[in-house]
């Protein structure tokens, strides 16, 4: 009986009471959250208690592109120690265990600018790496990359895979750090499943075995090269009324979404953009919505009496494999062998899907 995978990105402005209710309802494994700040995170605590991890995006140190032009490593060096102090900050305010430190997670430049040369792959890997390591030294963890829609490129060669090869290290990094890939997918008004691969099911060209989150995604208009408007330009579609709109977008996109998520075990959780809002650009993406919430109880209850054998994947759009950065995409049900084992193993509950699991058994089952 799987547990849905789709999951909340919270931008808490307009708060209430009902905020928790719904989420403990929702029992989503991620809560991603925006703030303002770098000494504070407002509503860590709601989230905490309601999710199996933390994502934590603090604005201004995700547009803060200083010496990526420059010196990438000593911005990621920069940044992680912003996210150490920050890291400092949540555990004595909020009193936190080292179980539920080690639950938050923190994002670093938010969709890197990969087709510039100041942003190159090359560079943002290399600020990246910087950043999971030195604040993974510390004990603090990354979400990285947190890649745009239709990133990685593919150079512009028609049929030609994304091409990850600037990220192997960084993905050594994520592992040996216990971070997290993070990703952004988008679609537009007719479904996940359109120019699968491309838009949504990017993640399925990466060849890492490592955790991946979906740190943002939806229906999202400026895939089609217009205005960035959400879900509710559903409404009126063929004459679609608000209620069946929030229906279709939660069982049709999300819920299909929700079904190929489940079949790629380096998938932690998707988060829905945007519950809540700040700025009123945004808006048209709020699912802080009475029939989407109702849509949402109800698929959170469908996915839990589902068998998962009986899930179909959507097939990959046919790629070339004769360019030079192709490398097999990591394949589920046939993944790489495991490396020998170091002479000295460590206990096998410092893998990261050890940790994780755990901490979705307790926050979702009780004590193991």
């Amino acid at each position: 009986m799987p547990k849905t995978k789709l999951s909340a990105y919270w931008s808490p402005w307009h708060t209430s009471a009902s905020d928790e209710e719904f989420f403990a309802q929702w029992k989503p494994r991620v809560i991603k959250i925006m703030v303002n700040s770098l000494d504070d995170v407002a509503q860590i605590d709601v989230a905490l208690r309601n999710s199996g991890l933390v994502i934590v995006r603090s604005y201004p140190l995700s547009e803060d592109r200083g010496a990526m032009a420059t010196d990438p490593a000593a911005l990621g060096r920069k940044h992680a120690g912003q996210l150490i102090e920050l890291a400092a900050k949540l555990k004595a305010k909020y009193g936190l265990s080292d179980d539920d430190a080690w639950r938050i997670l923190y994002e670093g430049i938010n969709e890197p600018k990969l087709w510039t040369q100041d942003e190159a792959p090359e560079r943002t890997a290399e600020y990246y790496s910087a950043l999971v390591e030195t604040a993974g030294a510390a004990g603090v963890r990354i979400v990285a990359l947190n890649a745009g829609i239709g990133w990685p490129g593919n150079h512009g060669v028609d049929n030609a895979p994304p091409d990850w090869t600037p990220f192997s290290d960084l993905a050594d990094a994520i592992v040996e750090y216990d971070g997290v890939l993070g990703l952004h997918e988008y679609w537009g008004l007719n479904g996940a499943d359109e120019l699968w691969g491309w838009w949504a099911g990017r993640y399925l060209t990466c060849p890492y075995n490592v955790p991946i989150i979906i740190t943002e995604c939806g229906i999202d208009t400026g895939v089609l090269g217009q205005q960035n408007l959400g879900w509710h330009m559903l409404i009126g579609v063929d004459g679609m009324s608000v209620t069946a709109a929030a229906e279709r977008y939660v069982y049709n996109d999300l819920g299909k979404y929700d079904v190929q998520l489940q079949l790629d075990p380096r998938i932690i959780g998707a988060t829905i953009f945007t519950y809540d809002f700040q700025n009123k650009e945004w808006e048209s993406f709020d699912i802080n919505h009475g029939d989407i919430k109702a849509a949402l109880k109800n698929h959170v209850g469908w996915m839990e009496n589902q068998d998962i054998d009986t899930f179909e994947r959507w097939p990959l759009p046919p790629m070339r494999d004769d360019v030079d950065w192709y490398l097999p995409p990591f394949n589920a049900d046939n993944p790489p062998p495991e490396p020998p084992p170091d002479p000295t193993p460590p206990p096998a509950n410092d893998k990261w899907y050890c940790k994780l699991l755990k901490l979705l058994c307790e926050a979702f089952c009780g004590s193991c």
